[in-house]
């Protein structure tokens, strides 16, 4: 007598490979892309897992590195500015760079 195998569900093939949501629960629609759309994974710890290089196998350009870039002091500084002080900001700058010019 023939042995019948249990049907594959994409929640275990993601259980399986650790293709997870920033949540922790099995992301069945990347599972999926990946299977049948060629997809690719950013994140680096599953293109690990399944044997993928670090690099876009159609655009041949690197993937982002995990870490954030922390943002500067002055650059939180000028983001908190308003459009209108900005705009008075580099208008100022122009002028200055005029003058110098002279």
């Amino acid at each position: 007598m023939r042995e019948r195998r249990k049907p594959v569900s994409w929640r275990n093939v993601c259980v399986k490979l650790c293709i997870l949501k920033s949540d922790g629960r099995p992301d069945t629609g990347m599972a999926y892309k990946i299977a049948y759309d060629g997809h690719e994974p950013a994140d680096r710890e599953v293109r690990v897992r399944l044997g993928l290089r670090d690099i876009c196998s159609k655009c041949h350009r690197g993937f982002r590195k995990r870490t954030v870039r922390k943002m500067t002091p002055a650059r939180a500084w000028w983001n908190g500015l308003s459009n209108a002080k900005q705009e008075k900001i580099i208008q100022s700058l122009y002028q200055l760079r005029d003058v110098k010019e002279l």
